[in-house]
């Protein structure tokens, strides 16, 4: 037990500087990117905004923390010559993976209750923190600013009115009309406001052009004048909140998933979404183990090698399986390629046969 608690505190101690470096690296980039996505949002939206967004990267990032942190013990083990020791004492050595699995564990729990029960709340949070902050720029348009640019809309001013801020003079438009199709606007005077969930735009002196038709279409709208017109624009749209089935999911928590899936759907398509949501979540939760299976042995392995050379390979094999996770196994099980559950555990059972066999190496030596 004496040398499975100190492998146990090694885990540990290794997890929480991996998440430290995670956190040094990436935090400066976050927060940058925060600010751009809400450059007129005040600093309270900001620092209820940034700390919903670590949350939301927490599970893809503990994994790779987490075989950081393994190879970098089960490394040192191997690099100072205890694991030699410990195969001499004739202690078998799966024994020494207990630990790994122990922490594997507690972190595969942590990460099924944030995807299955906090991650959805956290997501809501975030999407209503940013259409308020959205609101408020539109609503209150800061002094110096030119230019508004969402998903499909563009607004771009010469200048302003002195007293009303949402009041603009000389403004060019570029957005999308009922049709789908892409114009531009150019108006003498427009007044910018919300209501709701609806941004308006009134236009006066206003002409319009359209632009980006294909050779062969049939039917190219004339340039269009006059004295006022008036857009809206839902804002959720804007903002990418359009409702797609891949959008309303990740708002879903598993059991809201599972009272879905239980109803019934006529739509195949949803369905099986839902059922790859499931099994993605669960498959998040066991990568853990996955990891340890393939970190150890890489530790051990790589004894004769550098440190670096051992975590670089880590970090690869992380890359490599959301690479493969969210880009190759969730296009296939959402797009009904294959079954929702192969999609979602392909990868993860792929990663095992490797574990496997690097465990075998390691009990051979």
């Amino acid at each position: 037990m004496k040398l499975q608690s100190y492998i146990f505190k090694q885990l540990v101690v290794s997890l929480a500087m991996a998440v430290a470096g995670i956190l040094f690296v990436a935090l400066p980039g976050i927060a940058v990117s925060t600010v751009h996505r809400m450059p007129n949002a005040d600093g309270g939206i900001l620092l209820r905004y940034l700390p919903l967004v670590l949350k939301t990267l927490a599970p893809h990032a503990l994994p790779i923390c987490f075989i950081l942190a393994v190879v970098a013990t089960y490394g040192r083990l191997a690099a100072d010559r205890e694991w030699t020791a410990i195969l001499m004492a004739g202690v078998h050595p799966w024994k020494m993976l207990l630990p790994g699995v122990a922490v594997a564990g507690m972190l595969g729990g942590f990460t099924y209750w944030m995807v299955s029960v906090d991650m959805p709340s956290s997501k809501m949070e975030q999407r209503q923190l940013l259409r308020d902050a959205t609101n408020s720029s539109l609503r209150n348009l800061q002094p110096g600013r030119t230019t508004l640019e969402f998903n499909g809309f563009f607004l771009k001013t010469r200048d302003r009115d002195r007293e009303d801020p949402n009041i603009l003079y000389d403004v060019l438009i570029r957005d999308l009309d009922d049709d789908g199709q892409s114009r531009a606007i150019y108006a003498d005077k427009v007044h910018i406001r919300t209501e709701g969930d609806w941004l308006k735009v009134d236009l006066y002196g206003y002409r319009v052009e359209f632009f980006g038709f294909q050779a062969n279409s049939k039917y190219v709208p004339a340039p269009a004048e006059g004295e006022w017109l008036s857009l809206r624009h839902r804002i959720s749209s804007l903002l990418g909140q359009d409702g797609k089935i891949e959008s309303k999911i990740k708002y879903l928590k598993s059991k809201e998933i599972r009272d879905q899936l239980s109803a019934g759907f006529d739509n195949p398509a949803h369905e099986g979404a839902l059922q790859f949501e499931l099994h993605y979540r669960m498959s998040m939760a066991l990568i853990f183990f996955v990891f340890l299976g393939i970190g150890a042995p890489t530790g051990l392995l790589m004894r004769r090698g550098t440190q670096l050379g051992a975590l670089a390979i880590s970090i690869c094999f992380g890359l490599i399986y959301y690479l493969l996770a969210v880009r190759l196994g969730r296009e296939m099980g959402r797009s009904g390629v294959v079954a929702p559950w192969v999609g979602a555990w392909s990868v993860p059972l792929l990663g095992s046969a490797i574990s496997v066999y690097l465990l075998r190496k390691i009990r051979l030596r």
